[in-house]
């Protein structure tokens, strides 16, 4: 909704951002964030976990990244006749679901072909400077049951989200949720470890051939929102509170500075 400067809701113009796939339920509330370029990007994810029926509901789930398309950063304003638009669709947004966990130290892809364009090198060279795509899409596991339902935390360039999988036991009433650590605009790992690697490197000390994760083990339970606490020391910790009422934390490392702080000085 472009409110046009106005508190009048009459001279408000209403437009539609995207279209999901069928099957695909929203029910959590998306963030934004801007990139280097001053795009917005609007965050969010599908999936729904609200009666017992959702419990067995196998329907592909995505999680997504989108650039608002009709924000015009070189005017800083919007394209009035992009608004009338029918919005985004999964069809102009990049595939990054096989590069799960493949980026190797450096930026390096592990071999993988992303959609929309030939293997890819290094981060700085991602699907997301193509003009053709919209932001790009990741697929939850379909098979398992995979949904995102919380809000995403931006932070430091990083998308972190929660996903779950319920128990399909009709009288359970637990399952195992996952924690999502993704740079903000190509839907990968960093080019840096951020919550871990995978394999027996999880400490991320081979340098030469380590892969790095994009998600966290599994935590028994319906996972909350994360929030984020980060102080003097290095990095982050993200908080997740679990159904259980187990509280589960993760040490992480950002993609960029976020910390306040003196720039420069002069002697007067």
């Amino acid at each position: 909704i472009v409110t046009n400067g106005s508190s009048d809701p009459n001279s408000w113009t209403k437009s539609i951002l995207f279209e999901s796939d069928s099957g695909q339920t929203i029910t959590s509330a998306p963030s934004v964030s801007m990139d280097g370029q001053k795009q917005p990007w609007i965050y969010f994810g599908t999936g729904k976990y609200l009666s017992d029926a959702d419990k067995t509901d196998t329907s592909t789930q995505r999680f997504y990244g989108i650039k608002d398309p009709c924000w015009d950063p070189a005017t800083t304003g919007w394209d009035v006749a992009c608004l009338s638009g029918s919005g985004v669709t999964s069809s102009t947004l990049a595939d990054t679901t096989p590069a799960l966990n493949a980026v190797l130290y450096g930026g390096a892809f592990d071999g993988i072909t992303i959609e929309g364009q030939s293997t890819v090198d290094d981060l700085s060279n991602t699907l997301i400077n193509s003009a053709t795509l919209d932001g790009w899409r990741l697929t939850l596991s379909s098979a398992a049951g995979e949904r995102s339902l919380n809000k995403p935390t931006i932070l430091g360039g990083l998308v972190l989200f929660t996903s779950f999988i319920p128990d399909t036991d009709i009288c359970g009433f637990s399952g195992n949720s996952y924690t999502y650590s993704l740079y903000y605009t190509s839907g990968t790992a960093y080019k840096e470890s951020t919550i871990g690697c995978v394999s027996t490197d999880y400490d991320c000390t081979d340098n030469d051939d380590v892969i790095l994760a994009r998600t966290e083990q599994a935590s028994t339970g319906l996972a909350s929102s994360i929030a984020i606490h980060a102080g003097r020391e290095s990095g982050f910790m993200a908080f997740v509170q679990m159904s259980t009422g187990e509280a589960s934390s993760i040490a992480g490392d950002s993609a960029f500075n976020f910390g306040s702080g003196i720039v420069s000085w002069r002697d007067l």
